[in-house]
């Protein structure tokens, strides 16, 4: 213990003598270990963390898994659902859950809120109990039971300011009065503020329609591949059963963790992986300044080792030394992961799921710990071993230099520079493609004209708007008075906005051909939308023609295709005035048709990247949803002649004139809901841009430092040249050539590293080749050029040598 307190103080006071090299080495490693630092805290509290559950390991969704949709799957129908949990055995209990979106109206502001309907037993399932009051029972979870509903903590606080008296008593929801028996915790489900009874009714029910998401809890002793055995045979006897709903359908088991973590898991890890390369980057940057330091420290090396220092003692010094940079960089480092947590949360474009539990926490703070020990190591064993091979009878003659010791060290530097110039190479063509594929997605044509439109959202109770009559009277008196505002060219409406996310699929069957089985009926994305939206939208009229005022209830059915449905369906022929209906009618059910009367654009409906599949518009006076509750939530659309936002507070006082208990949500202009949607890949391109220049500028820096370090060793060679006639051009191309060589192979190390990382990450690019020479030729160059900058500094140097004082020069 005390030769270490001893290793402790010499290295503090070499550390102090050469302020210049310990400021470098220890920012270096704080900008490495404070970047994974930060991101770690966000992958810890994401990934890493056990849910707010109990025994969360043995919580999974059952999802219904079919060919036509991607993994990991897709919600379940409720008749399926009752058919798990009565045929099953592997559970302890098996719940369900539904989104459900709600009017909140009381004595402040009307208020639209996210909230789900559950089963009963869904929150047994999840070992979640209320922070005050209780949960549903049996006889309120029943079609038709009490209107009861459980609040979220933070709507609990912000909307009755935590009053301690609210359980009990009842609050406004979709213009009924519920009764308040709970209030639940925040980090059950931070994004959701209320929960309700799901009351499932199975009579008349639909097998085809899936809907509600399923949640169970394994039962004690069963693991998740028993209960998957299990599932799979259920699976296979409701095909035998209900060939015409179930064929081609599959149940997968998904751990709980890691369907919530879906979207974002790839991301986090492969934004960590990149971030490890800075930080292997920022170590290559000391361990070169600690080979340099240690060059010039051969002699009281040599000295130490000649007094009877054991070569373990050497390397012990110089590790201690290592570990000390790494250690005061760790904390310094932690010191900017508070902030770079702070700001990739803040930066985050759709909301990172469980955000409420990232954080610099123990686990991060060991993480740090540990990282900073590793780097330590990392970054000082290749000197420490360095340090120890010393020549001593070299070292102590007259010169002391060790001409051995020199190319050695020498090597082992370029080495680290070849490595460093790979990696970067690796950075900057990753973050390039990030850039360049971003590039393309800003430059997709999404079908419409998105200049100068706004969106708002209303959703229409059941308790104020029990018949369809009364939702449409809403929407033609709300359409029609919004048309009427000045500086408003034309208004409409549709169910799902394009690219705000969700909307329904459906399968459909077209007239005249035999009708499939649902398995094997095409899919079809399904908009609800008003009279001229097509027009307001300026989506473009292919065939035929868009929907009118007279496409009333009253009317034949009609419906609009786009262009990609109409090639698929009917290739080669006019689709105008062919039927098709939503659905597979049941044996003997007459079948409800809808006539194509036009053929519209493809609309990009849910991203900018994915392919445009088929999609079908139906009047909302005529869908046969109104009463399921698809269509009660309307887009109103206006096409505006002025800045689209200054009309926002006019469209609200429209709605309020109308209706004043009745929120109005999601007020935006296109152009906003459009960059949401690519604000993931933004903020991808974002981190990776940031990272390749960190990796480009402590490259720079590790060039500059070999470089000029070796025109200091070879002072005395550069004189004798200069002396014997050399001209400083000779000089100049001397040194430069000894840069671009260490370039070239750091070039061509990272191009074969390129070709594995961007065909393993070909998913990440849209619109771009992940093999495209032209590109990887201007990175390759770029980096090469700026090498070559890099190395002019110090070969300008070596020109400005006095003969005369380099050859006295030691």
């Amino acid at each position: 213990m005390e030769t270490l307190f001893q290793d402790l103080r010499y290295g503090m006071r070499m550390l102090i003598k050469n302020p210049s090299f310990t400021i470098v080495a220890v920012i270096t490693m704080a900008l490495g270990i404070g970047a994974n630092t930060a991101l770690f805290s966000v992958v810890n509290g994401v990934l890493l963390k056990s849910l707010p559950f109990k025994d969360p390991d043995r919580l999974v969704f059952a999802l219904e898994t079919n060919a036509k949709f991607p993994p990991p799957g897709v919600s379940s129908s409720t008749l399926n659902y009752r058919d798990w949990k009565e045929q099953s055995h592997s559970f302890e209990t098996l719940s369900a859950r539904q989104a459900f979106i709600a009017n909140l109206t009381s004595s402040e502001q009307p208020e639209k809120i996210q909230g789900e309907k559950v089963t009963a037993d869904y929150f047994t399932t999840l070992g979640v109990a209320p922070l005050a009051g209780r949960t549903f029972t049996e006889a309120e979870d029943r079609p038709g039971g009490e209107p009861v509903i459980l609040l979220s903590q933070g709507l609990w606080q912000r909307r009755f300011g935590g009053a301690a008296n609210l359980v009990g008593q009842t609050i406004p929801i979709n213009g009924q009065s519920a009764t308040v028996i709970g209030i639940m915790p925040n980090d059950y489900r931070p994004n959701i503020e209320f929960w309700m009874p799901m009351g499932i009714t199975f009579q008349n029910a639909d097998r085809n329609l899936h809907n509600i998401q399923v949640v169970g809890r394994l039962a004690a002793n069963v693991t998740e591949a028993q209960a998957q055995t299990e599932m799979s045979a259920i699976a296979a006897r409701l095909i035998e059963q209900y060939p015409e709903s179930n064929s081609g359908w599959g149940i997968a088991l998904v751990p709980f963790q890691n369907l919530v973590t879906f979207n974002i898991r790839w991301a986090l890890l492969m934004l960590l992986l990149a971030v490890g390369g800075v930080l292997l980057i920022a170590c290559i940057n000391v361990a070169n300044l600690l080979l340099a330091r240690a060059a010039s420290r051969e002699r009281e090396i040599a000295i130490r080792l000649a007094m009877g220092a054991t070569r373990g003692r050497l390397i012990r010094q110089v590790l201690t030394e290592s570990m000390l940079i790494s250690l005061i960089g760790g904390a310094i480092g932690v010191l900017i992961a508070l902030w770079g947590t702070q700001a990739l949360v803040s930066l985050n474009p759709q909301g990172i799921p469980r955000a409420n539990e990232i954080g610099v926490d123990g686990r991060v703070l060991g993480f740090a710990l540990l990282l900073s020990v590793a780097a330590g190591v990392l970054f000082g064993l290749i000197p420490a071993w360095q340090s120890s091979r010393a020549n001593v009878n070299e070292t102590l003659k007259e010169s002391g230099k060790s001409a051995s010791g020199q190319a050695r060290g020498h090597r082992l530097r370029g080495v680290l520079v070849v490595i460093q110039i790979a990696g970067a190479f690796i950075l900057l063509v990753w973050a390039g493609l990030l850039i360049k594929s971003f590039a393309r997605l800003q430059q997709v044509n999404v079908g419409f004209n998105q200049q100068r439109l706004l969106t708002l959202q209303v959703t229409l109770p059941p308790s104020q708007y029990a018949r369809p009559s009364d939702i449409l009277g809403f929407y033609r008196e709300a359409t029609q008075r919004l048309s009427a505002l000045p500086g408003v060219m034309s208004a409409s409406g549709i169910s799902h906005v394009p690219l705000a996310g969700g909307g329904p699929q459906f399968i459909f069957s077209v007239e005249g051909r035999p009708l499939p089985t649902p398995s094997e009926a095409p899919i079809t994305s399904y908009r609800i939308v008003a009279a001229d939206y097509f027009g307001t939208m300026n989506i473009p009229l292919i065939k035929g023609r868009t929907f009118t005022d007279a496409d009333n209830e009253n009317a034949l059915q009609v419906v609009a295709v786009n262009q990609t449905l109409a090639d698929t369906m009917w290739p080669g022929e006019d689709p105008v005035g062919k039927r098709v209906t939503v659905g597979v009618p049941a044996p003997g059910e007459p079948p409800d048709w809808a006539t194509v009367v036009g053929v519209v654009g493809n609309v990009k409906h849910t991203s900018l990247s994915g392919e445009t599949g088929m999609q079908m518009y139906q009047p909302v006076s005529q869908t046969p949803f109104l009463p399921m509750g698809l269509g009660r939530t309307m887009n109103f659309i206006l096409r505006t002649q002025l800045e689209p936002g200054n009309l926002a507070e006019s469209a609200r006082g429209v709605i309020a004139g109308l209706n004043p208990t009745l929120p109005v949500a999601n007020v935006k202009t296109m152009e906003t809901i459009i960059s949401e949607s690519v604000a993931a890949n933004r903020f991808n391109m974002s981190l990776f841009g940031l990272f390749a220049a960190i990796a480009m500028s402590l490259t720079i820096v590790g060039i500059f430092g070999v470089m000029n370090y070796a025109v200091t060793q070879r002072t005395q060679e550069i004189g004798i040249r200069m002396a014997l006639g050399a001209q400083p051009g000779q000089v100049r191309a001397l040194i430069l050539k000894q840069g671009l060589v260490l370039s070239a192979m750091g070039l061509a190390i990272g191009l074969g590293g390129c070709f594995i990382v961007t065909r393993w990450l070909a998913s990440w690019w849209f619109g771009v080749s992940t093999i495209d020479p032209l590109f990887l030729a201007v990175v390759a160059v770029t980096l090469a050029a700026v090498a070559l900058l890099t190395c002019y500094i110090p070969a300008r140097r070596a020109t400005k040598v006095d003969p005369i004082i380099a050859l006295k020069h030691e």
